[in-house]
């Protein structure tokens, strides 16, 4: 179990610092590209998008996971693995080329044409690493993945950089997108040293799929809904709207994902070798529970009561009317660390046919939430969107309880004292806006921020919760590391 730790929070720190750093460079980068780019350009690039996760989904085919829960992998398993993803990608990329026709029509985007081809080859690109990928997740090698991550990310904001500002426009997405591919896994090729040997094995990949064919419907459900309000704002809105919907749910997620994907991105193989011990397994839920709270609620209501002032500073004009979506973008985020680290319970456990009817509950939830509010406005869909973060999360935790005894209760002990405390600071932040209503935006983000983690950081060491002392447990041994 110490070990097991050590390996949690060695993957924990190195997963964190990855994406804290991809956030910064990603965040620098996206404010170019946002200054020079219109939302109706992300709009096309959204759309496109959809399809090329789905693909990569199918190309995957929850192989990925499967490799990673499955208690003995041979070799044989790994090189079929990969021959299956190679043939798949070639074979859904062309199939996508077929559809492109379609899209432009249903869209009346004839952009879609010239983008479509060079957007979808991601698919291809990708599936060469998904091997070493997963391999190098099950041994927890999460110091490698993240420098894999940090050179990939380093690479494709380089170029795109360089193409918006030489005025290639929309392209510039298109070039980051397909330079983050190849560098990624260029990346794993060099760093990871496994390369496939013998042939290919249709046993391997029936006794994997029995595994792996609950995950890819369930990631198939996942994706498709997920991306259904985005293939439905240019019906019921405008692609201007599905530019704004899209771009400040991906910076609400950039932040997001950074604190808890770090921790949950590491929890899953951990889980997973600790599927037999459920008290073990409990407890380790609990403290990522801790943790993630700690962390994510006071950054995501920080964002919440600065975003106006980041918003007219940092973005253009076009920008704004992206503002209360984005709040509300926010306000979903303090459901999604119970709703990942529950599934990854689900998921350690084996039990992936229940997570497969977990997904067509929740997801049917949603199809019914998207039918009732595109017949309002947008900004109604965003509100659906929150509501069905909540049932998502309430549907995960109910449904984890047949695999781990995690009462209600035990998780409101866990987690709404860092809820409480991020309440009490987002008033005080807000009262700073009311108090000085016409001091310039500048001085004003700096006096919110500086007032938030002043009142965050010292409940903290007045209450001295759990979480928070492991926190400065882990920061004193990193200090002590660093002086030897």
């Amino acid at each position: 179990m110490a070990k097991l730790k050590q390996q949690v929070v060695s993957g924990f720190l190195w997963t964190a610092g990855e994406k804290f750093g991809s956030m910064i460079l990603k965040f620098i980068v996206g404010l170019v590209l946002l200054a020079h780019l219109t939302p109706d350009d992300y709009a096309l690039v959204a759309i496109l998008t959809v399809f090329v996760l789905i693909s990569g989904l199918l190309v995957d085919g929850g192989f990925g996971l499967a490799l990673i829960q499955a208690k003995n992998v041979t070799e044989k398993d790994y090189t079929s693995v990969f021959y299956l993803n190679i043939a798949l990608a070639t074979l859904l990329y062309l199939l996508l080329l077929c559809l492109l026709g379609f899209l432009v029509w249903f869209y009346d985007s004839p952009e879609i044409y010239t983008l479509g081809p060079w957007l979808f080859a991601q698919g291809i690109i990708m599936s060469l690493g998904f091997v070493q990928h997963a391999k190098l997740s099950r041994e927890m090698r999460f110091d490698v993945l993240s420098k894999m991550y940090i050179i990939a990310n380093v690479v494709s904001s380089g170029v795109a950089l360089g193409m918006i500002l030489t005025g290639f426009g929309i392209w510039s997405i298109v070039g980051q997108r397909l330079s983050y591919a190849v560098a990624h896994t260029a990346s794993l090729w060099i760093m990871a040293p496994w390369r496939p040997h013998g042939k290919f094995a249709l046993d391997s990949i029936k006794r994997l799929f029995r595994f792996g064919s609950n995950m890819l419907y369930t990631g198939l459900l996942t994706q498709v809904f997920s991306k259904l309000t985005e293939l439905v704002i240019p019906k019921v809105g405008n692609v201007s709207q599905l530019g704004l919907y899209n771009k400040t749910l991906s910076l609400k997620d950039e932040v997001a994902n950074t604190i808890q994907l770090s921790i949950v991105n590491v929890t899953f193989p951990a889980f997973s070798s600790l599927q037999s011990e459920d008290e073990k397994l409990k407890l380790a839920l609990r403290k990522v529970i801790s943790v993630i709270s700690l962390i994510l609620f006071p950054v995501m209501g920080g964002l919440i009561t600065t975003s106006p002032e980041f918003f007219h500073l940092l973005l253009n004009e076009n920008w704004w009317p992206g503002i209360p979506y984005f709040q509300l973008f926010c306000v979903s985020a303090f459901f999604t660390p119970l709703i990942y680290l529950t599934l990854n319970i689900i998921k350690a456990k084996g039990a992936s046919r229940t997570v497969l009817k977990l997904e067509i509950i929740k997801k049917s939830f949603l199809l019914a939430t998207v039918a009732v509010t595109a017949n309002i406005n947008v900004i109604a869909m965003v509100y659906g969107y929150v509501v069905w973060m909540a049932f998502e999360m309430a549907a995960n935790v109910i449904v984890s309880q047949r695999f781990i005894k995690y009462s209600f209760l035990e998780i409101a002990r866990d987690s709404l004292p860092y809820l409480g405390m991020t309440v009490i600071m987002t008033a005080c932040v807000a009262g700073v806006g009311l108090l000085f209503p016409n001091m310039h935006l500048w001085p004003l983000l700096a006096v919110k921020i500086i007032v938030g983690i002043t009142v965050y950081l010292g409940m903290n060491l007045f209450f001295r919760l759990s979480a928070f002392q492991d926190a400065m447990e882990i920061s004193k041994n990193l200090f002590k590391k660093r002086d030897k």
